[in-house]
Parts: C-alpha cells; sequence; structure tokens
C-alpha cells in the first residue's frame, strides 16, 4: 500500500476498493518498520494493535451508513429555540 491521504483512504474503503483491515495491518507494519515506538522515534506511547485489528473488522458496516462531508444527526438538528442541540452555549 502507498501513502494515501485520510480522505482517500475513507472514499475507498466505503466503496469496498480497500480493506480496513489491510489500512490496519499496513499502518501497525509501517510503524515498526520505522520505529515507531518508544524504542525508537517514540510516536507512540501506547498503541493497541489487536483493538485497532477488531475495529478494522467491523469498519465495512459502519461506513456504509455515512458519507464524506455530511452533517451528523447532532449538528443537523436545531431545537425550537434555534440553538442546535448537543452543543454547549456559553451564554446559559
Amino acid at each position: 500500500m502507498t501513502a494515501r491521504s485520510c480522505a482517500i483512504v475513507r472514499e475507498e474503503t466505503a466503496a469496498g476498493r480497500l480493506l480496513a483491515t489491510d489500512t490496519v495491518d499496513a499502518a501497525i507494519a509501517r510503524a515498526r518498520e520505522v520505529g515507531a515506538g518508544r524504542d525508537g522515534l517514540n510516536v507512540f506511547v501506547w498503541r493497541d494493535d489487536d483493538g485497532a485489528k477488531s475495529q478494522a473488522a467491523s469498519i465495512t458496516d459502519r461506513l456504509a451508513d455515512t458519507k464524506p462531508g455530511a452533517a451528523s444527526a447532532d449538528e443537523d438538528n436545531a431545537t425550537a429555540s434555534g440553538k442546535r442541540s448537543g452543543m454547549w452555549d456559553p451564554s446559559s
């Protein structure tokens, strides 16, 4: 796998052209290759490779229900007073 932007990885994964598990495996392999742990570059203090692999295995279902740039339910759901729900209002 070559270097790709996050947006392209998301788009290709959602379209089924790229497996999230392959992306995670490539990221873990690259981190090992460059010595990203605390004994090398010290970029990662802690990693959960198994947890990342588990999340990647289930992401296809979660991505199928999203669209890049779409507002979340909280952002799209204004209350009757005109204030958006789920957002902190410093004047209250």
